[in-house]
């Protein structure tokens, strides 16, 4: 059998003009652990399509399974393209699992073989790299040397790669690791080959410089489950080709059908088993309407459709088109729905302050003042006063939360048995003192102040060789109830999403651990679950700091098992370590050696603190294999963004 020649040359030439077309403003994954949320500002830009042929009768098995797939990447316009290559009962399975995408690591795609014929194409002279579409002679090569060429009407293909994660047809990406093999089923009809079997949850296969060029993330926002009136954000991937109508029609159908169940219980539905009925209609004036049907719950509750108009306006402000205010329009009873003019919604309660790596973060100079620190160009301190003069402190740590033009801070005292918080509503410098705020919470030592972006500070107190861990939001200070957990609590950090909390402990025999509890709160108050806990470092000989670094992962100061280095190291939730979609290596940064406290979050750079003959010295840390680097002409401890 013979193949249409240069058919298989132009995919491959399309191929490398999407690659070529890469040069900035790509999406990046993450290789390993379980889903998660990443810092805005990457997105795909290639506008480079590639246009497949349909399939022929000569052609041979490798080549038919050659031309689906990259049919198949080639984008929804060419699905009629793709589905020529299957018979009609794979034509009906694929066009439900079409939207879903298996990435695989760059260079890990082998071209079509028969089972049996094990290696990379690399491995095999005069075939094309792994990764890379066939000419049309050496895909019928290929056929004739794994006697796949002849007249049989069973006959299986398989391709084999490196699987990094899923995005399944929601959008949503999940991460995976470990060498995955995909098996084709032929049969012989009488228009040639088709596909008649394909793997369960089978979509589309690509490489991932292929999938960043292509696909861009976006927001969309759910309710959050445990604070009403707040939305959390869940990244999607949509193709980068989609113009502002079809990007809004998906990401409008996301919302309204519901939270996906890789999000978990930490956000909910304002109204349950909503249906999209027709694409997003876009006004001049930068309002927008939105028709669904909502099976009688807007006529139950209407203030939940309104909810919801607002989840969408909050989504689709991110368009280029002008999206401003959003109307639901319930099919079935002809209402509609928009928000009380008087409503605000906080959208995260993320601030856009600039967390690159020039951005100023907040200290604690060796003499006890506040500090902030400046890093662009040259490095400079500026002294910050609050309270009755020559008020000394010991820690810092930033509300990320920014409503007013001031920032807010929490400040331990110098003597570590009082927790501040400036007074930000008129940005003066006064101080609201925390704790001790009762008759019932009062000594002790505190440690570990971690905000949560809705603006709730945590921390603990030791008193008597006993830890308590507090909440201070809504200005009341809570005590939360820890259950569940066997040792002795050092800090704790709340995740940005407010619902679970890392509680660092040590356990009967002094090995270090961190575990992620679950939070809940009735009429007893609020209660830290850590029963069945979400484990992030187990058996560490020392940890000496630690913080989320964004939704889905933390950044962590310590000593590893079976390791005398101290190192910074970003894990996922679930323990596995965060590798580098570029370099493929865990994202690591190399501390001074007596480094005690660091910050470190999404879209900034780590800066240490460590110290130095009794003083502490502040360092800016790099992922790239860059030594730590001493910020001279200031000193301080306790760094926060």
């Amino acid at each position: 059998m013979t193949a249409r020649p240069g058919r298989a040359g132009i995919r491959m030439a399309g191929l490398a003009a999407v690659i070529a077309a890469l040069v900035s403003g790509c999406v990046s994954l993450q290789t390993n652990g379980p889903v998660t949320t990443v810092a805005d500002g990457d997105s795909g830009s290639s506008q480079v399509q590639i246009w497949p042929s349909p399939p022929t009768a000569s052609e041979s098995p490798t080549a038919i399974v050659t031309g689906f797939l990259a049919a198949a990447r080639s984008g929804s316009a060419n699905a009629s393209i793709a589905e020529a290559y299957l018979n009609a009962d794979m034509q009906s399975q694929w066009k439900s699992e079409m939207n879903t995408v298996l990435v695989l690591a760059d260079d890990s795609e082998t071209y079509p073989q028969a089972p049996g014929q094990n290696g990379t194409a690399a491995d095999q002279g005069g075939t094309p790299a792994a990764g890379q579409i066939p000419t049309a002679g050496q895909a019928e090569q290929a056929a004739q040397d794994t006697g796949t060429g002849d007249s049989s009407t069973d006959v299986t293909e398989q391709v084999q790669g490196d699987l990094l994660g899923t995005v399944d047809s929601s959008g949503v990406y999940s991460a995976s690791s470990g060498q995955v093999t995909y098996e084709f089923g032929l049969t012989d009809t009488k228009n040639g080959y088709r596909i008649s079997s394909l793997p369960d949850g089978f979509g589309v296969l690509m490489e991932r410089s292929d999938f960043e060029s292509s696909y861009s993330r976006h927001n969309v926002y759910y309710e959050n489950a445990q604070y009403g009136g707040k939305l959390i954000p869940a990244q999607i991937y949509l193709p980068s080709l989609d113009t502002d109508q079809e990007l809004a029609d998906a990401m409008a159908r996301e919302v309204v059908q519901g939270v996906p169940d890789e999000l978990g219980s930490a956000v909910q539905d304002p109204v349950q088993n909503a249906v999209l009925k027709s694409g997003v209609q876009f006004q001049g004036d930068g309002s927008a309407t939105v028709t669904i049907d909502s099976h009688g719950a807007c006529a139950r509750d209407a203030g939940a459709c309104e909810y919801l108009s607002q989840q969408l306006a909050v989504s689709l402000n991110s368009l280029s088109t002008k999206v401003t205010s959003v109307t639901v329009k319930d099919q079935s009873n002809n209402h509609e729905y928009s928000p009380p003019l008087d409503t605000t919604l906080t959208s995260y309660g993320l601030s856009q302050v600039s967390r690159g790596g020039q951005a100023a973060f907040y200290a604690i100079a060796d003499d006890g003042a506040v500090e902030q620190v400046g890093t662009g160009g040259s490095v400079s301190s500026n002294e910050k006063s609050y309270g009755p003069a020559k008020s000394k402190f010991k820690e810092v740590a930033v509300n990320p939360v920014q409503v007013d033009r001031a920032q807010q801070l929490a400040l331990v005292g110098e003597d570590g048995t009082k927790v501040y918080v400036t007074r930000r509503q008129d940005g003066s410098a006064d101080l609201t003192q925390v704790y001790p705020g009762s008759a019932t919470a009062t000594g002790g030592t505190v440690g570990g102040l971690s905000w949560d972006t809705y603006g709730d500070l945590w921390f603990t107190v030791t008193q008597s060789g006993t830890t308590t861990v507090y909440r201070y939001g809504q200005n009341t200070l809570s005590q939360v109830a820890v259950t569940g957990l066997d040792g002795t609590i050092t800090r704790v950090a709340a995740a940005p999403d407010g619902s679970r909390v890392a509680v660092g402990y040590k356990d009967s025999s002094g090995d270090s651990w961190i575990s992620i509890g679950a939070l809940s709160q009735n009429d007893g108050g609020w209660r830290l679950d850590l029963s069945a806990p979400d484990v992030v470092a187990a058996d560490w000989s020392q940890i000496n700091d630690f913080d989320w670094y964004n939704e889905g992962s933390l950044a962590v100061l310590g000593i590893q098992p079976n390791s005398q280095v101290l190192g910074l190291y970003q894990v996922y939730t679930d323990g596995s370590p965060v590798f580098d979609s570029l370099t493929e290596q865990p994202v690591e940064a190399g501390p001074p050696a007596n480094a005690d406290s660091f910050v470190w979050t999404s879209g900034s750079l780590p800066v240490a603190a460590a110290v130095n003959s009794g003083k502490h010295s502040l360092y800016q840390l790099s992922v790239e294999g860059v030594d730590a680097q001493l910020l001279t002409g200031v000193s301080g401890t306790s760094p926060s963004y």
